[in-house]
C-alpha cells in the first residue's frame, strides 16, 4: 500500500512537472515573440506596393506616436472604468457580467454588426477571384464535368496536391450555387467571420474571461477591419479559421465535460479546416499537444485517444479525397510538388519581394525535375542545404534575412488585406468611397491606423501573460498562444506572406483585451482611497511572477540590442525615403482647383473641342472669342482630374496610337484610364497636364493640334489656366 502511494505520488509529481514545463515553455516563447514583434513595430512598419510586384517597403516608424497611442488607450479605458462607477453604467456592466442572457443579447448585436459590415463590403465590391483563388474554383468546375486537364502532369492540381481538399469542397459548393459563383462564396465568408468571432468569444468564456472582456474582443474585431476585407478572398482562409476555433472550443469542452461527442466534433471541425486550407495543420498539431497535456493534468488517460483520432481521421480524409479526385477526373495524381520546395523557397531571396516570399522556385523546380516528386524533393533538399551553409558563413546576412522576413509578414499592419483586392476586377462599377479606400492614399492612411492598433494589441497580449499567470484557466488559455508560436516558427522557414499570418494574429485579440482590462483595473484601483494598500497586497502575493517577467524582459532587450547593434537595425527602415517617393509618384498632384477654365498655350491659343457634328470629337487649339468650345470644366475624382468640355465630351488619349506620341480626342464620358490626368503647377503661373506615367499634353502651334509626348518642360507643354466660373 505504501509503495503504491509512493508510486502514485511520484507519478503525480511527474505529470505536474510536464504541465508546468508546458506552461513555462509556451509562455516563454509567446512572451519572446510578442516582445520581438512589439520591438519591430515600435521602430518600423512594412508597406506593400499596390501592384503585382508585391514589393515590401521597410519604413521608419515613430516611437513617440506608438507610445502616445498606448498611453491614450490606457487613459481611455481607465476613464471608462471610472465612469462605470456611476449608478447607471455600473448597473449595465454588472448586468453584462452576471446576466448571461443579457450578455448574449449584447454579443449578438456586435456579431450582427460584424456580419453587416462584411456583407456591405462584399456587396459594395463584388471582386472577382484571381490567381489561385480563381484556379481552384475553375478546377472545381473541371471536376464537375469529369475533365482531367487540370490534373494531368505539369498542370495545376498535379503539383498543388494541398489544394485538393478545397477543390473538392468547392465542387460540393458548386452543386448548390453553381461554379465560380464568387459572390455566394464571399457571402459565405461573411457568415464564416461572424461564426469565427462567436466561437472566439465562447472560447474566452471557457478561459473564465469576464463578459465585458468578451464584448471588448468583438469591438476590437470591428476596428481590426482587415479580417472583414478578407471576406472578399475566395479562399479557405475565413471559413478555415472559423472551423479551427470551433474545433478548439469543442476540445476545451471535451476536457471540461469529459464529453465524447465534443471530442468527435473537435476532430470533425479541425479536419474540415485542414481541407479548406493546409496551413491549419498548425492548429491541428496544437490541439494534439494540448490534448496530451490535459491528459496529464486531468489524470484522464483516455484523452490521449483524441490526438490519435485526429491523426487517423486526417489521413483517412486525405486519402479519401485524393482517391475521389482520381476517380472523378480519371487522372493519376501520383506525383506532386515536394513540401521541401516551400522550405527551400522560404530560405531564398524573394526577387523583388521581401526575403522568403514567393519567387516561383517551387513551380520552376518542379518542372526542372520532370514533374517527379522524388527528384523534386532531392533538388529542394539540396537547395535548403545551400541556404543553411550560406547562413552559417554570413552572420550579418542571416540576421538581415530573417529580420526582414519576419517583419514583412508580421509588421505589415493590414496583412495584405488591401493588396489581395487591388488588382481584382469587379462585377460592378464600384462607388467612389471604395476606390478612395483601396487607393494608394487610402491604403497608406488605413495602414497607419492599423499600425497603432497592432502595436497596442501586442502590448495588451504581453500584459495578459503578466496579469493572468496565476489565474484560473491560464493553462487552458495557452492553446491559442501555442498556435501563434507554431505559426511564427513555421513561417520563419516556410514561404512568407502577410496573408498567411493574419489568422494567428487574430487570435491575439482576446489576450489584448484581457491584458488591458487587468492593467486598467489595477490603475483604477490605485486611484481609490484604499487602493494602494490593496494593490500592494496583491503584488506581494504574486511578487515572483512580475520579477520573473522583468528579468526575462531585460534579457530579451539585451539580446535584441546585441543583434541589432552596429547598424543592423537599418534593414528595418532602409526604404523610408523610397516609400515617400513611391507615394508621391502614385498620388499625383492636382494643383488646380475645380472650376471652369480656359486653358491657354504658350502661343496664346486656347484648347477647344468643336461641337459641330462632323468635328465633335476633335480637340485642337483655337483663337476664337466668345465661344463655349474652349470652356473646360476641371473636376477631381479618384486621385486624378478630368477635363470636361462644354459639349459634355472629355479630354481623352487615343490608346491605338504610339504611347510616346499619343493622339488626343474628345471622348464620351467613361471615367477610364485614358481620361485620367494630373495637373502640376510650375514656375511663372504655368502648369503642365500629365497622364499617369508622366507624359505631358503637348501642343503644336503651327498645326493647332495637340498630342502627348515625354515631358521636358518646353514651351509647347506649358499651359496657362484662366478661371471663368
Amino acid at each position: 500500500m505504501g509503495n503504491g502511494m509512493k508510486r502514485q505520488k511520484s507519478m503525480d509529481i511527474l505529470w505536474d512537472g510536464v504541465v508546468s514545463l508546458y506552461k513555462y515553455i509556451v509562455t516563454g516563447f509567446f512572451w519572446a515573440i510578442l516582445f520581438l514583434l512589439a520591438y519591430y513595430c515600435m521602430f518600423s512598419t512594412c508597406f506593400i506596393s499596390c501592384d503585382t510586384k508585391e514589393t515590401t517597403f521597410f519604413v521608419k516608424d515613430s516611437v513617440v506616436r506608438n507610445l502616445l497611442s498606448l498611453t491614450l488607450v490606457i487613459i481611455f479605458i481607465v476613464i471608462a472604468k471610472r465612469a462605470a462607477k456611476r449608478k447607471t453604467i455600473n448597473e449595465f456592466v454588472n448586468r453584462v457580467n452576471e446576466d448571461e442572457v443579457f450578455y448574449r443579447r449584447c454579443r449578438n448585436i456586435l456579431l450582427w454588426m460584424i456580419f453587416g459590415l462584411s456583407v456591405m463590403w462584399v456587396i459594395s465590391t463584388q471582386y472577382e477571384a484571381g490567381a489561385d483563388q480563381f484556379i481552384v474554383q475553375d478546377v472545381a468546375y473541371y471536376l464537375s464535368i469529369r475533365s482531367d486537364t487540370p490534373f494531368m502532369p505539369g498542370n495545376y492540381l498535379d503539383g498543388y496536391h494541398n489544394q485538393i481538399g478545397l477543390v473538392f469542397l468547392s465542387w460540393l459548393f458548386s452543386l448548390v450555387f453553381g461554379g465560380c459563383n464568387f459572390l455566394a462564396f464571399q457571402l459565405m465568408n461573411a457568415l464564416g467571420l461572424m461564426w469565427f468571432y462567436r466561437e472566439l468569444t465562447e472560447v474566452c468564456g471557457i478561459f473564465k474571461f469576464k463578459n465585458t472582456v468578451r464584448l471588448a474582443v468583438l469591438c476590437v474585431g470591428i476596428l481590426f477591419f482587415p479580417l472583414i476585407m478578407y471576406t472578399s478572398f475566395v479562399y479557405g482562409t475565413i471559413l478555415g479559421l472559423a472551423c479551427s476555433v470551433t474545433a478548439i472550443k469543442n476540445e476545451l469542452l471535451c476536457v471540461e465535460q469529459r464529453s465524447a461527442w465534443r471530442g468527435a466534433a473537435a476532430v470533425f471541425y479541425i479536419t474540415l479546416a485542414v481541407m479548406l486550407k493546409n496551413n491549419y495543420l498548425i492548429f491541428m498539431v496544437a490541439m494534439m499537444i494540448y490534448g496530451a497535456v490535459e491528459a496529464f493534468r486531468k489524470r484522464w488517460c483516455r484523452l490521449l485517444l483524441l490526438p490519435v483520432l485526429i491523426i487517423v481521421v486526417f489521413f483517412l480524409q486525405s486519402s479519401a479525397t485524393l482517391k475521389l479526385a482520381r476517380h472523378m477526373s480519371g487522372a493519376p495524381l501520383d506525383q506532386g510538388m515536394s513540401s521541401w520546395s516551400w522550405i527551400a523557397m522560404g530560405l531564398q531571396e524573394g526577387e523583388h519581394r521581401a526575403p522568403g516570399w514567393y519567387n516561383h522556385y517551387n513551380l520552376n523546380s518542379y518542372g526542372e525535375s520532370g514533374f517527379q516528386t522524388d527528384a523534386h524533393e532531392k533538388m529542394a533538399k539540396e537547395h535548403v542545404r545551400e541556404s543553411v551553409d550560406f547562413f552559417k558563413e554570413n552572420r550579418n546576412e542571416t540576421i538581415r534575412f530573417f529580420t526582414q522576413k519576419t517583419a514583412s509578414q508580421w509588421c505589415n499592419p493590414n496583412f495584405q488585406s488591401f493588396w489581395i483586392v487591388q488588382f481584382r476586377a469587379s462585377q460592378i462599377r464600384m462607388s467612389n468611397w471604395i476606390w478612395e479606400f483601396t487607393s494608394v492614399k487610402g491604403t497608406d492612411s488605413a495602414s497607419r491606423f492599423l499600425d497603432l492598433l497592432e502595436f497596442n494589441i501586442l502590448i495588451g497580449a504581453i500584459l495578459y501573460c503578466l496579469f493572468y499567470w496565476k489565474r484560473e484557466g491560464y493553462v487552458q488559455s495557452l492553446i491559442l498562444p501555442m498556435i501563434l508560436v507554431g505559426g511564427f516558427v513555421f513561417h520563419m522557414f516556410w514561404e512568407a506572406k502577410g496573408q498567411y499570418v493574419i489568422v494567428y494574429f487574430a487570435l491575439l485579440l482576446p489576450y489584448a483585451a484581457a491584458g488591458f482590462s487587468s492593467l486598467t483595473d489595477q490603475i483604477a484601483l490605485c486611484m481609490e482611497s484604499d487602493g494602494p494598500a490593496k494593490v500592494k497586497a496583491a503584488v506581494k502575493r504574486n511578487i515572483f511572477v512580475p520579477a520573473g517577467f522583468a528579468v526575462f524582459s531585460a534579457v530579451l532587450t539585451a539580446v535584441l540590442f546585441g543583434l541589432y547593434s552596429e547598424g543592423r537595425a537599418d534593414c528595418l527602415t532602409k526604404d523610408t525615403e523610397a516609400y515617400e517617393t513611391y507615394l508621391s509618384a502614385q498620388m499625383p498632384p492636382c494643383d488646380l482647383k475645380e472650376g471652369v477654365y480656359h486653358l491657354k498655350s504658350g502661343s496664346g491659343l486656347k484648347l477647344a473641342c468643336y461641337a459641330e457634328a462632323e468635328r465633335q470629337n476633335e480637340v485642337r487649339l483655337t483663337d476664337e472669342k466668345d465661344s463655349d468650345t474652349e470652356n473646360i470644366r476641371i473636376f477631381h475624382l479618384r486621385g486624378y482630374v478630368w477635363l470636361k468640355f462644354a459639349n459634355h465630351f472629355y479630354l481623352s488619349r487615343d490608346e491605338s496610337t504610339d504611347p510616346e506620341h499619343e493622339g488626343i480626342f474628345a471622348g464620351n464620358a467613361d471615367i477610364n484610364d485614358y481620361q485620367k490626368w494630373s495637373i502640376r503647377r510650375l514656375e511663372d503661373g504655368a502648369y503642365c497636364i500629365l497622364r499617369p506615367d508622366g507624359y505631358a499634353l503637348t501642343c503644336d502651334p503651327e498645326s493647332c493640334t495637340v498630342h502627348v509626348a515625354p515631358f521636358d518642360g518646353n514651351d509647347n507643354q506649358l499651359w496657362y489656366p484662366e478661371k471663368i466660373g
